[in-house]
């Protein structure tokens, strides 16, 4: 037990000073002052927008997870998994020393249904694959617009066999989730779709003019980056994206930080409507 709550400091640890690092590798690109001033002559009236559609997006996953969870079956009411899932949320982001939030919700639909542990992980970690395979639909579609030809026509084919390569791996990895296939991934791409309206939102709010599809790209792929839990909540490792992908791509480097930044805010606010939501014992 002990052996655990040390490995547990020391990931957080190790989370903190990646976190630190990777802000101060920003910070030296992009001075603080030039994100203010982008902050200053904001349209903040785009931020609200950007929130529902950010929130849309983790109610419908929430449905998503819902769906993989009645074929194990366990069967949760709208409204309590709803409740759940905010509040996988909020240990996600605040408490990241913790068991986080999947293996909050394992633990406790553990300890209420009489179904395997295997099996309740099983259908968090499908639905965490599902949004990944969601991204990288979005980001090689986008591919299909913003990058040279070649290339471009190398995304799209790529982009055909993406679907049939889950169906065969859910096939042979996920056979008892295979039945609502098509929906769930149906499901994963309107979030990951609301999301990269949430960041167009953001945009029009920071007075961006142009090439938005690079911006959206960069996002989703700065989104798939972040999965990889090795900051706190992802901070700083979507900035590092964006600045590295300046020296590339034709997008303000203050813009984008900006973009990173208040995408995390947004995450963080929803993410503390989780501390406020009790599911029942």
């Amino acid at each position: 037990m002990e052996k655990a709550k040390l490995k547990k400091r020391l990931q957080l640890l190790l989370k903190i000073i990646l976190t630190g690092v990777a802000l101060v590798i920003v910070f030296q690109k992009v001075e603080l002052s030039r994100i203010a001033s982008v902050m200053r002559y904001a349209n903040t009236f785009w931020f609200l927008p950007a929130f529902a559609f950010f929130n849309l997006s983790k109610i419908i996953s929430a449905l998503r997870l819902n769906v993989l969870f009645r074929e194990i079956p366990i069967y949760l009411d709208t409204w309590k998994n709803l409740r759940l899932y905010y509040l996988g949320m909020f240990y996600n982001l605040f408490l990241p020393g913790g068991i986080g939030g999947d293996g909050y919700k394992v633990l406790y639909l553990k300890k209420r249904n009489d179904t395997s542990t295997k099996r309740i992980v099983q259908a968090v970690l499908l639905d965490r694959i599902s949004g990944l395979v969601a991204l990288i639909l979005l980001v090689l579609a986008f591919c299909g617009f913003i990058l040279p030809h070649p290339y471009r026509y190398a995304a799209l084919v790529l982009l055909i066999f993406v679907i049939p390569a889950f169906y065969l791996g859910s096939k042979i990895l996920f056979p008892t989730f295979l039945k609502p296939f098509y929906l769930i991934n149906l499901q994963a791409l309107v979030v990951q779709g609301s999301q990269v309206i949430c960041a167009l939102f953001i945009l029009l709010a920071l007075q961006t003019a142009d090439y938005y599809p690079e911006y959206l790209a960069l996002f989703l792929v700065s989104s798939i980056i972040t999965i990889v839990p090795v900051t706190v909540g992802g901070i700083g490792m979507r900035e590092l994206v964006f600045i590295y992908a300046a020296t590339v791509f034709p997008i303000n480097e203050e813009k984008a930080v900006t973009l990173g930044f208040v995408f995390f805010l947004i995450t963080a606010i929803s993410s503390l409507i989780g501390a406020f939501l009790k599911v029942e014992k």
